[in-house]
């Protein structure tokens, strides 16, 4: 019965665009706002930096992150920080799901891990907000390349908000922030809507690799400019 509810809504209700709100097929961007997106050009497969012709960049070849791979499609700028801010704060599904079935689209030949794992939230955080927007993404690619989820990593150092940090004071914050509840698998896709300095991802990669997982890719929707 809810099933049926659900298509009888949607034969109602307009379909839009979550960017310009025009009628568009399944609420996916339309092709102007997928235009004013700033796609990541030729991006360094370690950090995810552009202009590199898809080799690893020089900053990488002199300290290469602890994690093996990063994949993202956009700069965290103009259209996609609009729309990452409406789905990770206004809970706007909406954009969130026209975002990650464009990223899924670009990312087609991407290695695929034994699991996914998204970046955890810590328990009181996500009672406040009431919605993890990685564990969301995690979800939504999981059932799209029939993938599992691990979640066998739990945030136990609640942390304050971490913009405005440097990249030492991020890591300082983030020291011991994670531990694990299970062993991990050989390869894990650590999933997240945004890297900033990677101290978030570091953290994890570290904690994973110390337990015995072998491989760690990030995937995220956009970068910030460091």
């Amino acid at each position: 019965m809810l099933s049926s509810l659900i298509k009888s809504l949607r034969h109602a209700l307009p379909l839009l665009c979550p960017a310009c709100l025009q009628a568009q097929p399944d609420s996916a961007l339309c092709s102007v706002c997928q235009s004013y997106l700033v796609r990541v050009e030729y991006p360094c497969p370690s950090c995810g930096a552009p202009g590199n012709s898809f080799e690893v960049c020089g900053a990488c070849q002199k300290k290469p992150p602890s994690w093996d791979s990063l994949h993202c499609a956009w700069h965290f700028e103009g259209l996609s920080r609009h729309l990452i801010h409406q789905f990770k704060y206004q809970h706007n599904i909406a954009a969130g799901r026209a975002l990650v079935r464009l990223w899924l689209t670009q990312q087609s030949a991407l290695f695929k891990p034994d699991a996914l794992l998204a970046v955890p939230m810590h328990y009181r955080k996500q009672q406040q907000k009431g919605f993890n927007q990685a564990e969301w993404l995690a979800r939504q690619i999981g059932e799209h390349w029939s993938m599992p989820q691990w979640r066998g990593v739990r945030r136990i150092k609640a942390t304050t908000a971490l913009e405005g940090l440097d990249k030492r004071q991020r890591r300082t914050m983030l020291s011991g922030a994670f531990a694990l509840t299970d062993r991990p698998p050989r390869s894990v896709a650590l999933v997240d809507d945004v890297i900033t300095s990677g101290s978030t991802a570091a953290e994890l990669t570290a904690l994973l690799k110390n337990n015995g997982c072998q491989f760690v890719s990030i995937w995220i929707l956009a970068r910030t400019p460091l």
